[in-house]
């Protein structure tokens, strides 16, 4: 497991403002203060959490999912491990859009203890608040990266979107032979659109041209 650690004087500013804007945790500052941030946090079983947040009774697990699926009881180990440092401890499951984990793998971990984040709003909305704090993210550096950070969240949010509409429309499809054959049609029948919309684009270019 690895310590994050950085230079910036606004690292407290960061981890309290996540702490309380992303995982909805009131904590009194001292403990964040001497809190650390570890990265591939392994436990006992040989399991790795993604993010753990640490200090002197305080234990916040952080399990990242964008593509890989869920491993069986990989959260309740994860929650397990939590309740050993920390009497209050929750799990935190941070996904793009905020969706559940799987039963396989939070089965046996109380409603009341997970909670389910997303970058797509929670993480989006926590970075565009540090960007608008220029008396605290007063490195232009930073404020560049952050401002990056944002971007490719919307970027990848939205991407996953078109993934998810494209899957429910092939199950829509595919339900069926008369939904197949339909599909068929109109693909048909809007490529034969788009050709004939193409010819006349080409056709009124070329007009333009010869006229010149």
């Amino acid at each position: 497991m690895r310590a994050i650690r950085n230079g910036f004087q606004s690292r407290g500013f960061f981890l309290k403002s996540f702490v309380k804007k992303v995982l909805g945790l009131n904590i009194p500052d001292y403990k964040l203060e001497e809190a650390e941030v570890f990265r591939e946090y392994t436990i006992e079983n040989g399991r790795r959490i993604d993010i753990v947040i640490r200090s002197e009774g305080l234990f916040i697990p952080i399990e990242v999912k964008i593509w890989s699926g869920d491993r069986n009881e990989q959260c309740k180990d994860y929650y397990d491990e939590a309740k050993k440092h920390d009497a209050d401890a929750k799990i935190f499951y941070l996904t793009p859009s905020g969706k559940l984990p799987s039963p396989e793998s939070s089965d046996g971990v109380p409603a009341e203890s997970m909670k389910c984040v997303s970058f797509e709003n929670d993480i989006y909305d926590w970075i565009s608040y540090c960007i608008g704090q220029p008396e605290v993210i007063s490195n232009v550096l930073l404020r560049e990266v952050l401002m990056q950070f944002a971007a490719t969240i919307k970027k990848f949010t939205e991407q996953t979107k078109e993934e998810k509409l494209t899957m429910e429309i092939a199950n829509i499809i595919n339900q069926s032979t008369e939904n197949l054959k339909t599909a068929g049609e109109i693909v048909s029948a809007l490529g034969t659109a788009l050709q004939t919309r193409l010819f006349d684009t080409v056709k009124k270019c070329w007009n333009k041209i010869i006229h010149l």
